[in-house]
Order: structure tokens, then C-alpha cells, then sequence
């Protein structure tokens, strides 16, 4: 079975309902994508050019602070940087990242993934607890799942870490990623 198709398939785990299943299936995924990364790295480091690309999602401070956490969480640990792109005259900010090429595509998929795993589960809270509490109450306990998956995440690869020393020190945010956020920002 190809690297690929195993990654694809542990990232169609992380939509399971199960948030120890999803976080398993993306710390796997991640794993899986630092051995592959390896070997791509030696081959075709000399052809890796930094990008920014911007998601297809969008928070507000106010009710969804979480994503920018999570996006951070994800982003670190794919060797890229994400950041915010506020929206003109509007309080709605942009999720996107910086990055080498095939990273970045990696850690889109990965966010996504994560995204709207964590979205899906806070529509069952929110459903869950309409009617029995205020609209404040449940706000904030949407946000306080959302960061909890983020830091959940967190720990997980920070075990991960710790248990798999050689990735850890490649999986670090390549100088040339961090030279391009901080041009732009």
C-alpha cells in the first residue's frame, strides 16, 4: 500500500465522532508524514519553494478563537507557520499558512480535517445543550471544547515527540518558512 493512500485513509479516520479516535488518526498521520518526509527531503530539497496560502476558513474572536489554536497546533508540527488575514471592515478573520509546497498542502488537508471534525461535534453540543442553557452558556462551552481538541492535539504530539526524538528534530519550521511570515506580517 502506498504512503499516500495510508495517510488518506488515517485522515478519513480523523471525522470519527470519537475525539480520541481523531486525534490517534492524526498524530498517525503525522508520523506517517514525518518518515515519508525523510526521504523526500534528501531527494528534492533544493526544489522546495516557500508559499502562502489562504483556507476556506474563517473565525471571529468572539465565538471561535479555537481555530487559530488549532491551525497553530497543526501548522508547528507540518513544518509550517499559520497566521491570520483579517478581513476589511469586518471582524471575520482568514486562517492561512506559510510554508514549503509540499507541506503546506499536507497541513491544509490536515487543518480541514480537523476543522471540521471539531465543528461536527460542536453542532451535537449545541444541540445538545439548546433549551436547558443560555445562548452565553452555550457559546462558551463551544469555545472551551474547541480549545480543549487544540490542546488535546497539543499533547498528543508533544508525546509523540518525545517518544520519536529523530522526527522531532525534522519536523522543526524550516528558517526560509519563518523569513517569508515575517515578511508579510
Amino acid at each position: 500500500m502506498d504512503i499516500k493512500d495510508k495517510i488518506r485513509k488515517l485522515l478519513a479516520l480523523a471525522d470519527s465522532p470519537n475525539d480520541n479516535e481523531a486525534i490517534a488518526a492524526l498524530t498517525k498521520a503525522r508520523e506517517l508524514m514525518a518518515r515519508h518526509k525523510l526521504t523526500e527531503r534528501d531527494i528534492d530539497i533544493k526544489s522546495s519553494k516557500v508559499v502562502t496560502e489562504l483556507l476556506d476558513i474563517y473565525y471571529t474572536a468572539q465565538s471561535s478563537i479555537w481555530a487559530l489554536k488549532l491551525a497553530d497546533v497543526i501548522s508547528e508540527s507540518c513544518c509550517c507557520k499559520s497566521y491570520s488575514n483579517r478581513m476589511y471592515r469586518k471582524k471575520t478573520m482568514q486562517i492561512g499558512i506559510v510554508g514549503f509546497k509540499e507541506d503546506t498542502e499536507v497541513c491544509k488537508k490536515l487543518i480541514t480535517y480537523a476543522y471540521e471534525h471539531v465543528c461536527g461535534r460542536i453542532d451535537e453540543l449545541k444541540y445538545e445543550l439548546k433549551g436547558s442553557r443560555r445562548t452565553s452558556e452555550i457559546t462558551q462551552s463551544c469555545k472551551a471544547f474547541g480549545m480543549g481538541f487544540a490542546e488535546g492535539l497539543n499533547r498528543a504530539i508533544a508525546e509523540q515527540n518525545e517518544a520519536n526524538q529523530e522526527y522531532g528534530l525534522v519536523l522543526l519550521t524550516p528558517k526560509e518558512v519563518n523569513d517569508k511570515l515575517q515578511s508579510f506580517i
